[in-house]
C-alpha cells in the first residue's frame, strides 16, 4: 500500500499530464494528419457512438481551466491571509489582477471564502468532463451558483474570458428551436 501512495505522489499534475489524460480519453492515437493536422480514432469507450472532433479540445481546455483554478486556490490559500479581501490581495500583488477567478469575482470577497466558493463551483468538473455527451449547461451552471451569482457582470466578463477557449461557455443552450437561458425558461429563438 504504501508503494502505491508514493508512486501516487510523485504523479504531478501538470497541463501536459491533463493534456495527456484528455487526448487518452478521447482516443487520440497520436497520429498526425496531412499539413500537421490531428487526427482523431474512436477509443474504447466509444463504442461507435459519433463524437465531435471539436468536444476533445473543448474538454482539454476546460481540464486546463480547472487544474489552473486549482492551483491558483492552493497557492492562495497556501500564501495568502484568509480573512484578506480579494482587492486588498489585488492591490499587494498586482500581477493576479489579471487572473479572471480573481479578476471578475466580487472584491469584497475573502481569500477563504473564494477558495470555499472555487471548490464548490468546480468539485463535479472532473466527473462532467468525462461523460457523454458533454453536459455543458452543468459545468457553466456550478460556477456562475458558487461564484457569480449576484454578480452578474462578473458571471458575464468571466464567460467571455473562458470563451476565447471555449467559445460556447456560458451561452444559453440551443435545442430544437428552443432557447433555454439556464434558469429552466425556453425562449423561441429567432
Amino acid at each position: 500500500m504504501r508503494h502505491v501512495i508514493k508512486k501516487w505522489r510523485a504523479v504531478q499534475l501538470t497541463p501536459i499530464n491533463v493534456w495527456t489524460a484528455a487526448l487518452a480519453y478521447d482516443g487520440y492515437k497520436g497520429s498526425v494528419g496531412p499539413a500537421g493536422a490531428r487526427e482523431w480514432k474512436p477509443g474504447p469507450h466509444h463504442r461507435g457512438k459519433e463524437h465531435r472532433m471539436d468536444d476533445s479540445y473543448e474538454r482539454r481546455a476546460l481540464l486546463l481551466h480547472l487544474g489552473g483554478v486549482l492551483q491558483t486556490t492552493s497557492l492562495l490559500m497556501e500564501h495568502e491571509r484568509g480573512d484578506e479581501t480579494l482587492a486588498e490581495l489585488i492591490e499587494a500583488q498586482p500581477l493576479l489582477a489579471d487572473v479572471p477567478l480573481l479578476e471578475y469575482s466580487y472584491q469584497q470577497m475573502t481569500v477563504r471564502e473564494l477558495a470555499t466558493a472555487a471548490l464548490r463551483a468546480f468539485c463535479l468538473w472532473p466527473q462532467l468532463l468525462l461523460e457523454a455527451p458533454l453536459d455543458r449547461a452543468a459545468l457553466a451552471a456550478s460556477v456562475r451558483e458558487h461564484l457569480f451569482r449576484d454578480n452578474a457582470q462578473g458571471w458575464s466578463s468571466y464567460a467571455a474570458a473562458l470563451q476565447s477557449e471555449v467559445a460556447w461557455f456560458g451561452k444559453p443552450a440551443v435545442a430544437n428551436g428552443r432557447r433555454n437561458d439556464g434558469n429552466g425558461d425556453a425562449r423561441r429563438s429567432a
